[in-house]
């Protein structure tokens, strides 16, 4: 994993401002903290996290301009956890036109039955980018309760 990756929860380097040269692909990683998420013992004393999340990139407008395939995450750990963090490596096609576009990540916690959505406004130029780094999403938080 090079530098560039959340490497922990809380641990990154930000792309401030999210601005990315148009006409080539671009790698960033997506990182979103996730509150308020069930959990359930396993057989064994474990704490198991089951989530699912998709990731689409919408234009100005509102048009889905791409979309990456669901993703599910299970989580096991001894303790119950209280924090929890999704990453995920995104390509920025290259198609994307110029201007102002909308990355929206919606996780679900299979167990809790709640959605949350997070979103980041990123823009596209014909001038240069900032480089490979992180896309910092909003924390998503669910509807409370465990």
């Amino acid at each position: 994993m090079d530098q560039y990756h959340p490497v922990s929860f809380g641990v990154y380097d930000r792309i401030d401002p999210p601005v990315f040269e148009a006409g080539r692909e671009h790698a960033v990683v997506l990182y979103c903290e996730v509150d308020n998420f069930r959990s359930r013992v396993t057989p064994d004393g474990q704490f198991e996290t089951l989530l699912t999340f998709c990731t689409q990139i919408f234009s100005a407008g509102g048009e889905p301009v791409y979309a990456e395939p669901e993703q599910r995450v299970r989580d096991l750990c001894r303790k119950r956890r209280n924090d929890f963090f999704i990453r995920q490596q995104l390509r920025l096609p290259a198609t994307l036109s110029p201007g102002r576009h909308v990355v929206k990540t919606a996780i679900t916690d299979v167990l809790g039955g709640k959605r949350a959505e997070a979103r980041l406004v990123f823009r596209i130029t014909d001038g240069q980018s900032v480089g490979p780094a992180t896309l910092l999403l909003p924390t998503a938080t669910a509807p409370a309760g465990r």
